[in-house]
């Protein structure tokens, strides 16, 4: 994972982004654990950003994350 964006930057850049954002990595398990470190760690002043789901790629599970808003799911199932 070098030259990496900042991860604060990678959250706050999914929660302006319509549906979310995709993150390419060589490493998607040390990621996802950083980027859950830097949510938790910002949770009390943004608590808008725990509205965001950290998941692998369904397309490339190996070398993406997705950054993605969680309503956009439930909004899916309701229609």
């Amino acid at each position: 994972m070098t030259n990496q964006p900042d991860l604060q930057s990678l959250l706050f850049q999914a929660l302006t982004a319509r549906r979310g954002i995709v993150v390419s990595t060589n490493s998607v398990d040390i990621l996802k654990a950083r980027l859950y470190k830097t949510r938790a760690n910002l949770k009390e002043s943004h608590p808008q950003l725990m509205d965001l789901t950290i998941q692998t790629s369904r397309q490339n599970p190996l070398t993406e994350v997705w950054i993605v808003k969680s309503n956009l799911k439930e909004s899916q199932d309701a229609g």
